[in-house]
């Protein structure tokens, strides 16, 4: 199949399979997309269409992100799943803020290492996220 494209005769890509996983950080998200497939755009670099199925009706977007709303916007079910964070071991040990004299730093448990950081809000801010631990 061929779709032709600002005058330009492009090859269709794969589609994105009808149920297809995306990860972020924080977020997985499932789709089922009986009726629309999600194609990355041969010409833009990040960008996405939408073609329904049944019509052949194709929807430009400017990102992955765009282009699932268009689909729920559709009708399409979307869940979120939360996906676990993975963390370092020294991320579990957790820090203290300090470690070289004035300027802003964090010093991790486990290792000792110092991190500068940007400024006392950003350190006391990471050492609230990842509290010491005692060692087991």
């Amino acid at each position: 199949m061929k779709i032709r494209d600002f005058g330009l005769l492009l090859k269709t890509p794969e589609p994105i399979s009808p149920i297809k996983t995306i990860q972020s950080p924080t977020i997985q998200r499932i789709t089922n997309m009986s009726n629309y497939s999600i194609y990355r755009s041969p010409v833009f670099q990040g960008a996405y269409y939408v073609i329904n199925n049944e019509t052949g009706d194709r929807t430009d977007c400017h990102n992955l992100q765009t282009a699932l709303a268009h689909c729920v916007d559709q009708g399409v079910q979307a869940h979120l799943l939360p996906v676990p964070k993975q963390i370092t071991l020294e991320e579990h040990y957790g820090c203290l803020t300090g470690g070289l004299g004035y300027t802003p730093a964090i010093t991790w448990t486990l290792t000792g290492r110092v991190e500068r950081v940007h400024n006392w809000a950003t350190a006391k801010e990471i050492a609230r996220t990842f509290p010491k631990k005692s060692w087991s």
